[in-house]
């Protein structure tokens, strides 16, 4: 007797899909070729460095005068980026080389991009490498400090964007460093374009900066929950306020044809003064706050906030 068995509706034949090389070559999610790759470089102090590291065969402590050299050679075997990694002068409790503008990795950045601005610029972020007790953080009454930590980490994230770096990656073990970092970058970030428009004005010309995401505009009105279509996409948001960090939450769940992904983001809220001091350290002045354009006054609640502000003279 020949017994058939039905196979599950969900059942997937993947193997139809490995039968030849040529369906193997087209399918495969997979590639491995040299502009996937990011290679490690190793930077020291000193003049004409190239020592070689025993226990990683075939890799270098380089000073920053070898660095030129090391990138026309991966610009000719076609890897597109590297990952910094600093050995400093000298170590001290804080790990302060880690973070100082002129700082190993900060240099060996600026001497990168001059070289090669077509080179993706990867840095480590963390402190052991810098600390003279070698853990990655703030050691207090024999145990490393979470928290203590957290700016330090920041602190050398922005430094290393600053010098022109693509990309920071934190190696550490500190809970809450990745949200420390982005916070400290996007900081950094408001601040240089509100310098840089500074910069490209007048003196006692006028600045205008309209926004809705102000904590007195944001937080009154803060609306937790709603949902609506994106196309085929059934898309909901979850919304909640972090005092403590200053942002804004949002858990996002999309819907479609039966399947549900779940994703999490946030962003920074500033208050209506935070938005002053920025704006004032960038070297505006007499700064005033109104509702709309017609210059109602701004109170709490009001949807939008437009700042008027006056480039200082020279």
């Amino acid at each position: 007797m020949t017994t058939t068995r039905t196979l599950p509706a969900a059942f997937r034949r993947f193997r139809r899909l490995r039968r030849s090389q040529a369906l193997r070559d087209l399918v495969r999610e997979t590639r491995l070729s040299p502009q996937g790759f990011v290679y490690p470089l190793f930077v020291t102090h000193g003049d004409n460095v190239r020592r070689e590291i025993d226990s990683m065969p075939g890799q270098y402590q380089l000073s920053l005068d070898n660095l030129d050299a090391e990138a026309e050679e991966l610009r000719s075997l076609g890897i597109p980026a590297v990952l910094l990694f600093g050995l400093p002068a000298s170590k001290d409790d804080a790990g302060s080389e880690a973070y100082d503008d002129d700082g190993i990795v900060q240099r060996a950045i600026r001497t990168l991009k001059q070289a090669a601005p077509h080179l993706a610029v990867i840095t480590d972020v963390c402190l052991c490498e810098y600390t003279s007790h070698g853990h990655c953080g703030v050691v207090v009454d024999g145990e490393v400090d979470n928290d203590q930590t957290l700016p330090l980490l920041a602190r050398t994230a922005v430094s290393h964007a600053q010098a022109g770096a693509d990309i920071v990656a934190p190696s550490d073990m500190m809970d809450g460093r990745v949200a420390a970092i982005r916070v400290a970058l996007d900081d950094a970030g408001l601040a240089a374009f509100f310098r840089a428009v500074a910069r490209s004005l007048k003196p006692e010309s006028r600045f205008v900066v309209n926004t809705g995401f102000v904590a007195e505009s944001l937080l009154p009105n803060l609306k937790e929950r709603d949902w609506g279509p994106i196309g085929d996409i059934l898309y909901l948001a979850h919304r909640s306020y972090d005092p403590v960090q200053g942002r804004l939450n949002i858990d996002y769940t999309f819907i479609r044809d039966g399947q549900v992904e779940k994703k999490s983001g946030f962003g920074q809220v500033y208050s209506y003064k935070e938005f002053c001091r920025m704006i004032e350290a960038a070297g505006f002045h007499a700064i005033e706050g109104y509702a709309s354009t017609a210059q109602e006054p701004y109170r709490l609640g009001s949807p939008e906030l437009y700042l008027v502000a006056t480039k200082q003279g020279s």
